[in-house]
């Protein structure tokens, strides 16, 4: 999810901006032009809608899933790795429908996505 950036920061990168060279072709005084697409910029960023956050990897040394909640797992058995879903039990222990976690270790989990809605 590195490719998403935060209203606020894209305001910031927006504003700090300088104009560049390439824009030399403008018979326009140059920061004239820029200060109008500048406005036109913020005014679409402003009024853009909010795009929902995808879950991030939570480790489950910072904190574990509620019991019984269905999340996506991290597990990890030496150099292999791999993702399932599953859930904790009261206990602490992992399950994953299906698979044995025996030897494993789950090392992070992630709440699952809403599914998509039907149109």
């Amino acid at each position: 999810m590195d490719d998403l950036i935060s209203r606020k920061d894209l305001m910031k990168k927006i504003a700090h901006h300088t104009v560049h060279d390439s824009m030399s072709y403008v018979t326009f005084e140059r920061s004239t032009v820029y200060e109008m697409v500048k406005g036109d910029m913020f005014g679409l960023v402003k009024d853009a809608p909010a795009v929902d956050t995808m879950p991030r990897w939570i480790s489950v040394e910072e904190r574990l899933p509620e019991p019984k909640e269905d999340v996506a797992l991290y597990i990890r058995c030496g150099d292999v790795s791999f993702i399932r879903t599953g859930w904790r039990m009261g206990n602490g222990q992992f399950i994953c429908p299906n698979d044995s976690l025996s030897g494993y270790e789950v090392t992070h989990w992630m709440p699952i996505p809403q599914p998509p809605k039907e149109e």
